[in-house]
């Protein structure tokens, strides 16, 4: 594996946060290492944000009767960009996750069928490949990002961790926030497919998604108080917000899409509004 210098923020922040999800069921990949011309590559260039080779396999256990060269049309369609606006392409990825990827294919007996073919599995979370990558360097047109924590479930970047560390006092979750911003328009690809995204310098942590103001990113807490004593507010969200389960049920149910005409959104509910439901 690839050794790099650990700064605060790796010790403090990162590293807590991948053995806190490997507790849930990620598995964990050094970013380095499945890159391009790392140790384990599982990507072709530094510009892939699905990890194909993981969606292949998901495939290939779920819907078996459709031809390996038609499930290879569904794997690249959800990579095809449909709109230069981030939020209009990631509305466009969302229908295609809670639809299905529509295909035409021929059966065995040569004949014409169509599906919805599903990319997650989300009733049932353990027919599905749940990863947790740190620092994935990306690169869109020349333009070079690291990521601290993506979420993969069958290689598709389903979430984001962007951490600070909790020895800088300038280094607070709305500067990460603002550093969201800044990769959306960056490398837009990433933004595709990231449902939901968490922030957090230890000490606090808050949730929202591609399109939240920093102001109205928030704390997630559990209802009753005592649940969450002697946990960081970064293991309280991961805890609440990343459980494999609760992750995918977030992602089907409880975000809403909100549009003035102008201007897309994307909303997520907060810890209250999932209690009451």
């Amino acid at each position: 594996m690839t050794v790099l210098k650990r700064s605060p923020e790796d010790e403090l922040a990162e590293k807590p946060a991948i053995e806190w999800l490997e507790e849930l069921g990620w598995e964990f990949a050094h970013g380095p290492d499945i890159s391009p011309d790392g140790v384990a590559p599982e990507r072709s260039s530094y510009r892939d944000v699905v990890l194909a080779g993981r969606l292949r396999r998901f495939l290939a256990r779920s819907v078996p009767d459709i031809p390996a060269e038609d499930r290879e049309l569904a794997i690249t369609g959800i990579q095809t960009t449909t709109s230069p606006v981030p939020i209009e392409d990631h509305a466009d990825f969302h229908r295609l996750l809670i639809e299905g990827f529509p295909l035409t294919y021929n059966d065995s007996e040569g004949v014409e069928r169509t599906a919805r073919v599903k990319l997650v599995d989300l009733d049932r979370p353990d027919n599905n490949e749940f990863l947790v990558v740190n620092q994935l360097t990306t690169i869109v047109s020349g333009k070079n990002r690291r990521p601290d924590l993506v979420l993969f479930v069958n290689g598709i970047p389903l979430g984001q961790i962007e951490l600070k560390s909790p020895l800088a006092a300038s280094a607070t979750p709305e500067k990460a926030v603002d550093q969201i911003a800044h990769y959306v328009e960056t490398i837009p690809p990433l933004y595709r497919f990231v449902e939901v995204v968490g922030v957090s310098d230890l000490h606090r942590a808050m949730v929202g998604t591609i399109t939240t103001p920093a102001e109205h990113f928030k704390q997630w807490k559990s209802m009753e108080a005592s649940d969450d004593e002697g946990k960081s507010q970064l293991e309280v969200m991961i805890r609440g917000v990343f459980e494999p389960e609760r992750f995918l049920r977030l992602i089907s149910d409880y975000v809403l899409f909100e549009t003035d005409g102008s201007r897309t959104s994307k909303i997520l509910a907060k810890y209250h509004q999932v209690d009451a439901v």
